[in-house]
């Protein structure tokens, strides 16, 4: 498994195209296209994970169910490990059983698109609560192992649940943006070229 670094930079949309530039003009280029990226975030009943994170915990783990571009067959069932300041990811989780699994109905600025079968409780106490989307770019440096993503159109959904089946209605709350560069653990500080 390889660690990586992750770093966030929050910027208003307004100065998007400048971002994009200045990312160009280090010859940093679009590496493929453009993809609609949704997650479901799992969370105990007292939001541990949550707090752990707020309160800078460095071992810290967030389960999320993702998916791409609507494509709902291909589930992908993550398990986000930070260690202090590196993070890395277990994928595709055969443990959690269909039997578990809970219709959920997703729902984009309240339209609704599909329905999809998520596990209702992962790994005995941990229920989906919140849904995230985003329009996603992705840049790497040529030749070394140093991508940038630009995240836009970000949407928040509390996800309700019910006895027998739950909601996520994604609706875009704010004018943000959000650039991440992701580069490998040895690199022991950023890359300055």
């Amino acid at each position: 498994m390889n660690s990586r670094y992750e770093r966030k930079f929050c910027f208003n949309v307004s100065q998007l195209n400048l971002v994009e530039a200045c990312l160009r003009s280090f010859n940093i280029l679009e590496a493929y296209p453009q993809r609609s990226v949704f997650s479901i975030y799992y969370e105990s009943h007292n939001f541990i994970s949550f707090h752990d994170s707020n309160a800078g915990i460095g071992d810290r783990l967030k389960r999320r169910i993702r998916w791409y571009n609507d494509k709902i067959d291909n589930l992908i069932f993550e398990k986000k490990i930070k260690n202090n300041e590196l993070g890395y990811k277990i994928n595709n989780f055969n443990q959690i059983p269909k039997s578990n699994n809970i219709e959920t109905k997703v729902y984009y600025h309240g339209k609704f698109k599909y329905k999809i079968p998520i596990p209702k409780v992962w790994d005995i106490c941990y229920v989906p609560v919140v849904g995230v989307s985003y329009d996603r770019k992705y840049f790497n440096v040529g030749g070394k192992d140093i991508r940038f993503t630009i995240d836009k159109n970000i949407c928040f959904s509390k996800v309700v649940n019910y006895s027998s089946y739950s909601i996520v209605n994604y609706l875009l709350s704010q004018n943000s943006c959000v650039l991440e560069v992701k580069y490998d653990s040895q690199l022991e500080t950023f890359p300055n070229n």
